[in-house]
């Protein structure tokens, strides 16, 4: 009997949400693709930088430059791409393709809301330790993939663990079906 590849991938995909969630707190969930997203878009997303809408905070005193800064994605990409941080809001002349980040939100999850704001998203302040954040890849107002992270043991003195569970949350939207 052969198994379907993409119920592979899911199987995997459960696995390390699992094993991270056992791990050090960090649990991802709420992944949703459309058929609209792949890794050309990201590529083609890149120049430049991904511009990073950035809604709330993670930790205190933290800047969006310094969230931006931080985010990697997955290592099957290139380790060139990086990110740019970006004002909520009108896009104006910024490109119409781009990654919303709302952390600490006060309303649930919701991918296809966020692409659509035009201003800033309700947050909770942010703690020295632990967050949540949605992160959502857009074009113009339309979702094209988003997850939801709950990094409950993430400090804010630990720089290198953001960076890590935020790559685990990208890897978990980008993952091959």
């Amino acid at each position: 009997m052969e198994t379907p590849r993409g119920f592979l991938a899911l199987l995997a995909a459960a696995a390390a949400v699992m094993a991270a969630g056992c791990d050090d707190g960090t649990v991802v969930t709420r992944v949703d693709r459309r058929p609209a997203f792949s890794e050309s878009w990201i590529v083609a997303t890149a120049a430049g930088g991904v511009p990073t809408e950035i809604h709330g905070r993670p930790f205190p005193g933290v800047s969006p430059d310094e969230i931006a800064n931080r985010l990697r994605m997955p290592q099957r990409f290139a380790a060139d791409i990086r990110f740019r941080a970006r004002a909520p809001g009108p896009r104006g002349l910024d490109p119409e393709r781009r990654l919303v980040l709302v952390f600490n939100a006060t309303e649930g999850p919701n991918g296809i809301r966020d692409c659509r704001r035009t201003e800033e998203a309700p947050t909770r302040p942010p703690a020295d330790e632990g967050f949540t954040v949605t992160a959502t890849f857009c074009t113009e107002d339309r979702m094209l993939a988003t997850g939801h992270l709950a990094a409950r043991r993430t400090r804010a003195d630990d720089p290198e663990a953001f960076t890590r569970v935020m790559r685990l949350l990208l890897t978990q939207i980008t993952a091959r079906n």
